[in-house]
């Protein structure tokens, strides 16, 4: 997807890009978020935000695995045709199982209402509606 679009399918909500002066995560670099193909950045100002909090109520580091992907990337990582990666809002978080329960309260509640429980990391997206999926 490209950043008009993007912003169309999320309502021209505020993007965070590699051409943001200033970045304002206190937590994450823009690398840390790009997308690991293309080194493209695009991540809803909401949902940055928001993780930043997350890593501020749990006190401790916070590895992303995944953030935004590009189209390609999300093809060849066998993610959703319709993932909420390309859409800006979601990042995948490594996560050890004696960690998941705190790192699913604090996700939530800062609105991360997708929350996917995998062995190795933990989905969370920027969705209104509380989804809740174990794989």
């Amino acid at each position: 997807m490209m950043p008009a679009e993007i912003l169309e399918m999320r309502g021209n909500a505020t993007l965070l890009t590699l051409a943001t002066p200033d970045w304002p995560l206190q937590w994450f670099t823009k690398q840390e978020l790009a997308c690991r193909h293309c080194g493209a950045l695009f991540i809803s100002e909401q949902s940055g935000f928001a993780l930043d909090r997350v890593r501020e109520r749990l006190q401790r580091p916070l590895k992303i695995v995944s953030a935004y992907r590009c189209a390609t990337h999300n093809k060849n990582v066998k993610g959703a045709r319709t993932s909420r990666h390309m859409l800006s809002d979601a990042f995948d978080i490594a996560c050890e199982p004696h960690q998941r329960p705190s790192l699913i309260a604090a996700a939530y509640n800062e609105g991360f209402h997708g929350i996917g429980v995998y062995d190795d990391f933990i989905h969370i997206d920027y969705r209104i509606a509380p989804t809740l999926w174990y794989s």
